[in-house]
């Protein structure tokens, strides 16, 4: 039996090697595929998103590129980058249910969460028949593993090329006690966040909404002249390296962007690494009417930003003399309808614009308390992330164990501004205190989560400005 098997075997290969192309289109049926390259598809100037970025070559004078490397020399911007989103880009909870999803381009997402080369263990190398869901890939014999749970790092956005096809450093200035080369264009490396966080283009698939604009919303700043670096990015006053001799002005590696980290142990480090409300909020009583206002004080973009369905959420507790609690809520942020995704509403704050609301209330109404937080996901969206199956072990190990328990993993909101007199004397929270009101939303269920499920309370009336 074992002969007849081997001389059969030894037939088909014998058959393949006289008829290949029979035997490709009979049994992989490839005569009707078409491969696309990547360059046919995007350009590569302005969706450079589309392409990762080349991280064969290491720098002279420096023994890798992983952040662990640049660490050896840089180590406070090292230690900051540690804490950020960036690090945790690819163990993202949401990101790695999103990219589950049978409908997402998989491949394209990794490309900003993981961007370089030698991070990826299969690469790309066209589209089948142009079908951006169907990629065609070759296994990248460079991948680092270690490298790719770095997320987004230091070389992201410093490992660039000189003229002479030599691989170097990006960055600022230049200095004479730098082991490795330097290219200096302060201009260049200031851009480079425009690679993920605008990216251009039309939707590729129906469902697809990465497609946010920061930059374009920057324009409607009227009162400073901003980019990402400035804001999120402030100067810190220390030396660059060990090897620097005196003090220079640098930037905080810290990022703390929307200030919701992807586990509620981010929120330990949150206050050291800078946070400051992007709203200011304030409450008045006036008679028989609550006025509140909120006011997009420190965002030079739209508020919010980034990921469309996020939300800041304005929330009234009116409590009377007898106990009873009543809830007036309103939301500001972007509305979608899905399948096929489409825009229906967005009533986002612009830079430095100021919102009224008010609320009737009667003379048994004495206590309040009025809250504004920053909401990543509502409740519905949340528990729809819990459901994903089948997600990725070998990106992240474990990872369909922790979209099960994201109640107490994944922090759906921040809060940025909390005001009351539920004890009969007005109270304003400090940042420590948000902080700390955040991180124990690990311990509520989503369901009861009063930001996340808005639509369950009654309204508050805004004052129209003419």
């Amino acid at each position: 039996m074992k002969k007849i098997f081997q001389i059969i075997l030894i037939l088909l290969i014998v058959y393949v090697c006289i008829y290949p192309k029979w035997f490709m289109k009979k049994i992989f049926q490839l005569d009707n595929i078409k491969l696309t390259k990547i360059s046919e598809t995007f350009d590569k100037k302005n969706q450079s998103f589309a392409f990762l970025i080349e991280s064969d070559q290491i720098p002279m004078g420096i023994s890798g590129i992983k952040a662990s490397d640049c660490g050896k020399c840089h180590q406070k911007i090292y230690n900051e980058w540690k804490q950020t989103t960036h690090a945790q880009a690819l163990e993202d909870i949401q990101f790695q249910a999103e990219i589950s999803k049978a409908d997402n381009p998989k491949w394209l997402c990794l490309n900003c969460h993981i961007p370089l080369k030698n991070q990826r263990k299969n690469i790309v190398i066209g589209l089948k028949n142009k079908n951006i869901l169907n990629p065609l890939f070759k296994k990248n014999l460079n991948f680092d593993k270690e490298l790719q749970q770095e997320a987004i790092t230091c070389a992201v956005c410093h490992l660039v090329k000189t003229k002479n096809n030599k691989a170097a450093i990006l960055g600022p200035r230049g200095s004479k006690l730098a082991p490795h080369p330097v290219v200096k264009d302060k201009v260049r490396l200031r851009g480079v966040c425009m690679r993920c966080h605008q990216p251009e283009g039309k939707s590729l698939t129906p469902n697809l909404l990465c497609w946010f604009h920061p930059k374009d919303e920057m324009i409607l700043n009227k009162e400073k002249k901003q980019d990402c670096v400035s804001c999120h990015m402030p100067l810190v006053d220390r030396k660059i390296s060990i090897l620097s001799l005196e003090k220079k002005l640098s930037h905080s590696h810290h990022w703390v962007g929307s200030a919701i980290p992807k586990n509620f142990l981010g929120y330990n480090t949150l206050k050291n690494r800078g946070f400051k409300p992007s709203v200011s909020g304030s409450l008045r009583l006036k008679e028989n009417i609550i006025l509140l206002k909120i006011k997009n004080k420190n965002s030079g973009h739209h508020l919010p930003s980034g990921d469309p369905e996020r939300y800041v959420a304005l929330i009234l507790s009116i409590k009377n003399k007898e106990g009873i609690i009543t809830k007036y809520v309103s939301r500001i942020g972007q509305t979608w309808q899905w399948n096929p995704a489409k825009k229906i509403g967005d009533n986002r704050m612009i830079p430095f614009e100021e919102r009224n609301f008010y609320i009737n209330i009667s003379q048994s109404d004495s206590f309040y308390s009025y809250e504004i937080w920053n909401v990543r996901l509502n409740a519905q969206n949340a528990t729809y992330m819990k459901e994903s199956k089948n997600l990725d072990e070998s990106l992240i190990k474990g990872i369909n164990h922790q979209v099960a328990l994201l109640d107490s993993l994944y922090p759906l909101a921040t809060l940025l501004y909390k005001e009351d007199n539920l004890n009969e004397k007005k109270k304003v929270y400090q940042i420590s205190e948000l902080i700390q009101i955040s991180k124990q939303e690990s311990k509520i269920d989503i369901k009861d989560r009063s930001y996340a499920n808005l639509e369950t309370f009654k309204k508050l009336i805004e004052i129209k400005n003419d």
